[in-house]
């Protein structure tokens, strides 16, 4: 179940990975980093790690053809609300990369090869910019795919970030894999941020009580200077749930304080 909560497959890693692969076959005219960024995605397990670096070339590529494909019929304001409001927005694009539609071209696009090849070069030079590189292997996903916790209180006093909000973390996974974190249409080109996701993950075997596991993205308490603010929030990023003391054997090993109250009469 575990591994289950941390799947993090992308759902269209297969399709784009090899529609680019024979994108990129038809056509001499590639460049290097196109040719190596294709490459690591025909080697790609489809995992969206915070280590991969065909994660983050997947993710690009796959906002940048939803940007392409709408907004020449959308306009540019239209486009970001209709790809923040419908998250199946992703829908679009596996239809385009299996049936080639014509009428999804952009107005500057003759072919669908020529498409494909055009909107990698330019998602790639997003990460470029984004990451400071123009070496795919420098491109983690997790660098430009943050958790951001944002107070609510910040919304009115900004300055008070620093202290309120705990540090942006490095994540897996995206908005419609199993272990979930959010994908902000990547309107920033190539930073991708993550404000929604799983918040409360539990494992329980119901047939032994002192197997009982579970996990917060923060912690158990809002109390700012608390040691149980942020305490869990480690565990949530690598999706290891505490173990929780529900078993008299498992609260007996986890006491470390107990407080006696006697009767003085």
């Amino acid at each position: 179940m575990n591994e289950l909560q941390s799947d993090q497959a992308a759902a269209l890693a297969n399709l784009i990975s090899r529609e680019i692969s024979l994108a990129a076959q038809t056509t001499e005219l590639i460049g290097a980093v196109q040719l190596k960024a294709a490459k690591i995605l025909s080697a790609w397990h489809g995992q969206l790690r915070p280590d991969s670096q065909a994660a983050a070339i997947y993710a690009c590529f796959l906002h940048t053809l939803a940007r392409r494909l709408l907004e020449p019929k959308l306009g540019v304001e239209l486009t970001s609300e209709y790809m923040e409001r419908w998250q199946a927005w992703p829908l679009i694009i596996e239809r385009f990369l299996k049936h080639h539609g014509k009428e999804w071209l952009p107005p500057e696009e003759r072919t669908y090869r020529g498409c494909l090849l055009t909107t990698f070069a330019e998602s790639l030079k997003s990460l470029g910019l984004a990451f400071g590189a123009d070496d795919p292997d420098r491109w983690p996903w997790g660098e430009t795919h943050q958790a951001v916790f944002t107070h609510k209180l910040t919304e009115l006093a900004p300055w008070a970030g620093r202290l309120l909000n705990p540090p942006p973390q490095m994540v897996g996974g995206d908005g419609y894999s199993v272990n979930t974190a959010e994908v902000e249409p990547g309107f920033n080109r190539g930073r991708f941020h993550a404000r929604a996701g799983s918040t409360t993950r539990l494992l329980i075997d119901m047939g032994d009580s002192s197997k009982f596991y579970a996990g917060l993205s923060l912690g158990q308490s809002g109390q700012l200077f608390s040691p149980f603010a942020r305490n869990q929030l480690r565990s949530w990023v690598e999706v290891a749930p505490y173990p929780v003391a529900f078993s008299a054997e498992e609260i007996e090993r986890q006491t470390e304080h107990k407080l006696f109250l006697r009767n003085s009469k």
